[in-house]
């Protein structure tokens, strides 16, 4: 009798392989969970997520300050402060400094300035390309 090939696709079936099942058979093949919806499964699979999770929490945070902060951020995002270009972040101009030492309160440039004097954050966070 020959060996069967190894890479052959021919299966040998007995008859025994295609007798119904009985009633046990057919009870240990049931598995019972909970019918859940569309949303409630995704938002399941994306809490057990940590990465996914910390995402979330990360763009929810980006998105609470892009609308948060230009309303009460006290530089405009086309203003251009003459005196105030190149600063470092939390850096703030000789002009500035004069304010501060005068007694007023002068908000620092979070992310600093660029070449014509315009504050960074508020560009970031405004988010439109100008």
């Amino acid at each position: 009798m020959k060996e069967p090939n190894a890479m052959s696709f021919h299966v040998k079936y007995k008859p025994e392989d295609f007798m119904p099942a009985n009633e046990e058979e057919k009870q240990s093949q049931v598995i019972m969970r909970e019918s859940v919806g569309f949303w409630q499964d995704g938002f399941r699979r994306l809490r057990k997520n940590k990465v996914a999770m910390v995402s979330l929490f990360v763009i929810i945070v980006v998105m609470i300050f892009s609308f948060i902060v230009p309303a009460f951020y006290p530089y405009d995002y086309k203003t251009q402060i003459k005196g105030s270009e190149n600063l470092h972040p939390m850096q703030y101009s000789e002009k500035e400094i004069e304010r501060m030492d005068a007694g007023e309160k002068v908000f620092p440039h979070v992310l600093g300035t660029d070449k014509m004097g315009r504050d960074y954050a508020i560009r970031v966070y405004d988010g439109k390309p100008y």
